[in-house]
């Protein structure tokens, strides 16, 4: 997997970033191009045309879990091609979004991103086109996503460029739920079935159940420093809906670093949220103009070959 050569390192305060995955052909090119570059914490795209999607068995998602531990990475995110908004039944977006938050579960991730491309469904406020819809899948996505103990978060997209209408969004649902994000913790975990060992065999050796992930490297969000304001001092609690900011995106709808981040920096520290930047010299850039975003994890989009042949094809 070709892997664009990284800059210097960004310094002592800041750790390096990290890799989104797009059109990556296998787990072993993953591994091998992270370990040639030096690259620890990752994002992997899932979907129609990746190495890592819903088509996986158990066997194959335990394998990738493994390895990915073994490997020493870090996998913050899985992100999933279904619109959390899109105009389509809910029941059968929240089957799609269903399989992804289990398979996010199932290889160890931290969190699964959805993004926003249907901008005529964001509702602005209670009462508006979307509202409802929007609360409906978002109940269902939180509860299923407490229950795997995996962080469901919402990226701005072109559709959406602006991160502020997506915490607005993330915002007027937590308080339609009648839970403002930061005193939303997350519910339970579903408990096994009736004679279901959530331990059976060797994690090691990749028999461990597909939900049970102790063995995995995931950063649980109790206890991490990002678990809190910083800026206040306010511990806060971990929310199960957080947000994803893609910095190029909103550079190009009129945010600068310091608004963007002024408008996400709540979800990003009380959630499993991340920063998405094109390249090394963006994070370089938002660690100077920001230097309170560094518990954040910042990912450099990386697509390989294979997403580049295909955007070829339609383009």
């Amino acid at each position: 997997m070709p892997m664009r050569k990284r800059g210097p390192r960004i310094g002592p305060d800041a750790p390096d970033p990290g890799a989104l995955l797009d059109g990556a052909s296998s787990l072993d090119d993953v591994i091998v191009g992270c370990r040639e570059q030096g690259v620890t914490v990752i994002g992997l795209a899932a979907g129609p045309g990746q190495a890592l999607g819903i088509h996986l068995g158990a066997r194959v998602r335990d394998e990738y879990r493994r390895r990915i531990r073994e490997a020493g990475l870090r996998l913050i995110t899985v992100t999933a091609p279904t619109d959390l908004l899109a105009e389509r039944p809910d029941e059968g977006v929240a089957a799609d979004i269903a399989d992804y938050l289990d398979l996010a579960a199932d290889v160890g991730a931290e969190s699964l991103t959805l993004t926003l491309t249907h901008a005529q469904t964001i509702p602005r406020g209670a009462g508006e086109p979307g509202d409802e819809r929007a609360v409906r899948r978002l109940r269902a996505l939180a509860d299923h996503a407490a229950a795997l103990d995996v962080a469901a978060v919402l990226q701005n997209a072109p559709a959406v460029p602006g991160i502020a209408q997506v915490i607005d969004l993330i915002d007027l649902l937590h308080r339609r739920l009648g839970q403002p994000n930061e005193e939303r913790s997350p519910a339970p975990a579903a408990a096994p079935p009736a004679g279901h060992d959530r331990v059976a065999g060797d994690p090691a050796a990749g028999g461990a159940d597909g939900r049970e992930r102790t063995g995995s490297l995931r950063h649980p969000r109790s206890g991490q420093p990002r678990d809190g304001d910083p800026g206040t001092g306010d511990p806060g609690r971990p929310v199960v809906i957080g947000a994803a900011w893609d910095v190029a995106m909103s550079t190009a709808a009129g945010e600068n670093l310091a608004t963007g981040w002024a408008r996400a920096r709540g979800l990003l520290l009380r959630s499993h949220g991340h920063v998405v930047v094109p390249d090394a010299a963006t994070a370089h850039a938002l660690h100077r103009a920001v230097p309170a975003s560094a518990p954040v994890p910042v990912l450099v989009t990386e697509h390989t070959r294979t997403a580049a042949r295909a955007a070829d094809r339609t383009g």
